[in-house]
Protein backbone atom coordinates (compact mmCIF):
# COMPACT_ATOMS: atom_id res chain seq x y z
CA UNK A 1 0.00 0.00 0.00
CA UNK A 2 1.09 3.58 -0.59
CA UNK A 3 2.17 5.17 2.67
CA UNK A 4 1.93 8.77 1.55
CA UNK A 5 -0.56 9.26 -1.28
CA UNK A 6 -0.41 13.03 -0.97
CA UNK A 7 3.37 12.86 -1.13
CA UNK A 8 3.17 10.99 -4.42
CA UNK A 9 0.72 13.55 -5.84
CA UNK A 10 3.01 16.38 -4.71
CA UNK A 11 5.98 14.64 -6.34
CA UNK A 12 4.09 14.34 -9.63
CA UNK A 13 3.10 18.02 -9.51
CA UNK A 14 6.70 19.05 -8.85
CA UNK A 15 7.91 16.92 -11.75
CA UNK A 16 5.44 18.63 -14.07
CA UNK A 17 6.60 22.04 -12.87
CA UNK A 18 10.26 21.06 -13.07
CA UNK A 19 10.09 19.67 -16.60
CA UNK A 20 7.53 21.90 -18.29
CA UNK A 21 7.12 25.17 -16.37
CA UNK A 22 10.50 25.89 -14.80
CA UNK A 23 12.44 25.98 -18.11
CA UNK A 24 10.24 28.88 -19.27
CA UNK A 25 11.07 31.22 -16.40
CA UNK A 26 14.11 29.90 -14.50
CA UNK A 27 16.82 30.96 -17.01
CA UNK A 28 15.74 34.58 -16.49
CA UNK A 29 15.41 34.24 -12.71
CA UNK A 30 18.86 32.73 -12.13
CA UNK A 31 20.03 29.76 -10.11
CA UNK A 32 17.91 30.66 -7.05
CA UNK A 33 14.69 29.54 -8.75
CA UNK A 34 16.35 26.31 -9.88
CA UNK A 35 17.72 25.62 -6.40
CA UNK A 36 14.33 26.22 -4.74
CA UNK A 37 12.56 23.96 -7.24
CA UNK A 38 15.25 21.31 -6.80
CA UNK A 39 14.91 21.48 -3.01
CA UNK A 40 11.12 21.09 -3.15
CA UNK A 41 11.45 18.23 -5.63
CA UNK A 42 13.83 16.36 -3.32
CA UNK A 43 11.65 16.96 -0.27
CA UNK A 44 8.46 15.79 -1.98
CA UNK A 45 10.29 12.83 -3.46
CA UNK A 46 11.66 11.75 -0.09
CA UNK A 47 8.21 12.18 1.50
CA UNK A 48 6.57 10.05 -1.16
CA UNK A 49 9.13 7.25 -0.87
CA UNK A 50 9.47 6.84 2.89
CA UNK A 51 7.47 3.60 3.16
CA UNK A 52 10.12 1.38 4.74
CA UNK A 53 13.32 1.92 6.68
CA UNK A 54 15.48 1.07 3.66
CA UNK A 55 13.63 3.36 1.25
CA UNK A 56 13.57 6.11 3.87
CA UNK A 57 17.32 5.85 4.33
CA UNK A 58 18.02 5.82 0.59
CA UNK A 59 15.62 8.62 -0.34
CA UNK A 60 16.54 10.99 2.50
CA UNK A 61 20.24 10.11 2.42
CA UNK A 62 20.74 10.73 -1.27
CA UNK A 63 18.52 13.83 -1.17
CA UNK A 64 20.70 15.31 1.57
CA UNK A 65 23.83 14.36 -0.35
CA UNK A 66 22.57 16.08 -3.49
CA UNK A 67 21.59 19.19 -1.53
CA UNK A 68 24.99 19.31 0.17
CA UNK A 69 26.78 19.18 -3.18
CA UNK A 70 24.44 21.80 -4.62
CA UNK A 71 25.18 24.13 -1.70
CA UNK A 72 28.91 23.51 -2.08
CA UNK A 73 28.67 24.32 -5.78
CA UNK A 74 27.05 27.67 -5.04
CA UNK A 75 29.71 28.66 -2.52
CA UNK A 76 32.74 27.34 -4.43
CA UNK A 77 32.15 27.19 -8.17
CA UNK A 78 34.86 24.98 -9.62
CA UNK A 79 35.01 22.08 -12.02
CA UNK A 80 35.21 19.60 -9.14
CA UNK A 81 32.18 20.95 -7.26
CA UNK A 82 30.09 21.22 -10.43
CA UNK A 83 31.02 17.67 -11.35
CA UNK A 84 30.24 16.41 -7.83
CA UNK A 85 26.92 18.25 -7.70
CA UNK A 86 25.79 16.90 -11.07
CA UNK A 87 26.91 13.36 -10.22
CA UNK A 88 25.09 13.48 -6.85
CA UNK A 89 21.92 14.73 -8.57
CA UNK A 90 22.19 11.93 -11.13
CA UNK A 91 22.52 9.23 -8.46
CA UNK A 92 19.61 10.74 -6.52
CA UNK A 93 17.35 10.69 -9.58
CA UNK A 94 18.32 7.08 -10.27
CA UNK A 95 17.44 6.10 -6.68
CA UNK A 96 14.14 8.00 -6.80
CA UNK A 97 13.20 6.40 -10.14
CA UNK A 98 14.00 2.92 -8.84
CA UNK A 99 12.08 3.37 -5.58
CA UNK A 100 8.99 4.85 -7.25
CA UNK A 101 8.98 2.03 -9.80
CA UNK A 102 9.26 -0.59 -7.05
CA UNK A 103 6.32 0.92 -5.18
CA UNK A 104 4.31 1.21 -8.37
CA UNK A 105 4.76 -2.46 -9.23
CA UNK A 106 4.44 -3.81 -5.68
CA UNK A 107 1.63 -6.33 -5.04
CA UNK A 108 -1.83 -4.85 -4.62
CA UNK A 109 -4.79 -3.45 -6.54
CA UNK A 110 -4.36 -1.05 -9.43
CA UNK A 111 -5.33 2.38 -8.11
CA UNK A 112 -4.99 5.93 -9.34
CA UNK A 113 -1.94 6.27 -7.12
CA UNK A 114 -0.21 3.44 -8.96
CA UNK A 115 -0.97 5.21 -12.22
CA UNK A 116 0.48 8.41 -10.75
CA UNK A 117 3.53 6.39 -9.71
CA UNK A 118 3.94 5.03 -13.24
CA UNK A 119 3.74 8.54 -14.71
CA UNK A 120 6.13 9.90 -12.06
CA UNK A 121 8.64 7.16 -12.87
CA UNK A 122 8.50 8.03 -16.57
CA UNK A 123 9.15 11.69 -15.80
CA UNK A 124 11.93 10.82 -13.34
CA UNK A 125 13.60 8.85 -16.11
CA UNK A 126 13.55 12.02 -18.21
CA UNK A 127 15.17 14.00 -15.40
CA UNK A 128 17.69 11.22 -14.78
CA UNK A 129 18.89 11.24 -18.36
CA UNK A 130 18.97 15.04 -18.35
CA UNK A 131 21.41 14.83 -15.45
CA UNK A 132 23.38 12.14 -17.29
CA UNK A 133 23.58 14.34 -20.38
CA UNK A 134 24.69 17.29 -18.27
CA UNK A 135 27.38 15.18 -16.61
CA UNK A 136 28.55 14.01 -20.03
CA UNK A 137 28.79 17.59 -21.25
CA UNK A 138 30.84 18.53 -18.18
CA UNK A 139 33.26 15.62 -18.58
CA UNK A 140 33.42 15.88 -22.37
CA UNK A 141 32.69 19.49 -23.42
CA UNK A 142 31.11 19.65 -26.85
CA UNK A 143 29.30 16.32 -26.50
CA UNK A 144 26.15 18.08 -27.73
CA UNK A 145 25.64 20.52 -30.57
CA UNK A 146 22.89 23.12 -30.33
CA UNK A 147 21.15 24.66 -33.33
CA UNK A 148 21.36 28.14 -31.81
CA UNK A 149 24.00 29.77 -29.63
CA UNK A 150 23.12 29.52 -25.94
CA UNK A 151 24.63 30.78 -22.72
CA UNK A 152 26.39 28.31 -20.40
CA UNK A 153 23.66 28.67 -17.76
CA UNK A 154 21.05 27.64 -20.34
CA UNK A 155 22.71 24.31 -21.11
CA UNK A 156 20.95 22.35 -18.30
CA UNK A 157 17.53 23.49 -19.54
CA UNK A 158 18.39 22.64 -23.13
CA UNK A 159 19.48 19.18 -22.06
CA UNK A 160 16.25 18.66 -20.10
CA UNK A 161 14.36 19.57 -23.25
CA UNK A 162 16.52 17.20 -25.26
CA UNK A 163 15.96 14.43 -22.72
CA UNK A 164 12.18 14.71 -22.95
CA UNK A 165 12.08 14.77 -26.76
CA UNK A 166 14.42 11.76 -26.79
CA UNK A 167 12.38 9.85 -24.21
CA UNK A 168 9.19 10.47 -26.18
CA UNK A 169 11.07 9.77 -29.47
CA UNK A 170 10.01 13.12 -30.95
CA UNK A 171 13.54 14.14 -31.95
CA UNK A 172 13.28 17.60 -33.49
CA UNK A 173 16.99 17.63 -34.30
CA UNK A 174 17.80 21.03 -32.79
CA UNK A 175 20.04 19.35 -30.19
CA UNK A 176 22.39 16.66 -31.47
CA UNK A 177 24.56 14.22 -29.50
CA UNK A 178 28.06 14.22 -30.93
CA UNK A 179 30.30 12.20 -28.62
CA UNK A 180 30.09 8.43 -28.37
CA UNK A 181 28.93 8.61 -24.75
CA UNK A 182 26.18 11.10 -25.57
CA UNK A 183 24.95 9.00 -28.48
CA UNK A 184 24.94 5.83 -26.40
CA UNK A 185 22.93 7.51 -23.65
CA UNK A 186 20.48 8.93 -26.20
CA UNK A 187 19.98 5.46 -27.72
CA UNK A 188 19.40 3.98 -24.28
CA UNK A 189 16.84 6.63 -23.33
CA UNK A 190 15.01 6.26 -26.64
CA UNK A 191 14.77 2.50 -26.06
CA UNK A 192 13.38 3.04 -22.55
CA UNK A 193 10.91 5.57 -23.93
CA UNK A 194 9.59 2.92 -26.33
CA UNK A 195 9.56 -0.05 -23.96
CA UNK A 196 8.42 1.48 -20.67
CA UNK A 197 4.81 2.34 -21.69
CA UNK A 198 4.38 -1.10 -23.25
CA UNK A 199 5.74 -2.93 -20.21
CA UNK A 200 3.84 -0.88 -17.62
CA UNK A 201 0.53 -1.08 -19.50
CA UNK A 202 0.98 -4.82 -20.03
CA UNK A 203 1.69 -5.29 -16.33
CA UNK A 204 -1.42 -3.29 -15.34
CA UNK A 205 -3.67 -5.22 -17.74
CA UNK A 206 -2.27 -8.54 -16.51
CA UNK A 207 -2.79 -7.46 -12.88
CA UNK A 208 -6.40 -6.47 -13.55
CA UNK A 209 -7.15 -9.73 -15.35
CA UNK A 210 -5.52 -11.74 -12.57
CA UNK A 211 -7.86 -10.20 -9.99
CA UNK A 212 -11.11 -10.85 -11.89
CA UNK A 213 -13.49 -13.23 -10.10
CA UNK A 214 -13.77 -16.68 -11.69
Amino acid sequence: MWLSERGLTALLIMLVLDLFVLPIFAPDLGHVALDVAYLVLLVTGAAALCATRVSRFLAVGFALLALAFRGLERTDISSITVLGSTAASLVTMIVFSFLVLLRTMSPGPITRFRIQGAVATYMLVGLTFAQAFELTEIVEPGSFQFAAAILPEEVPYELRYYSVVTLTTVGYGDVTPVSRTARSLANFEGLIGQLYPVVILGWMVASLRGRRPD
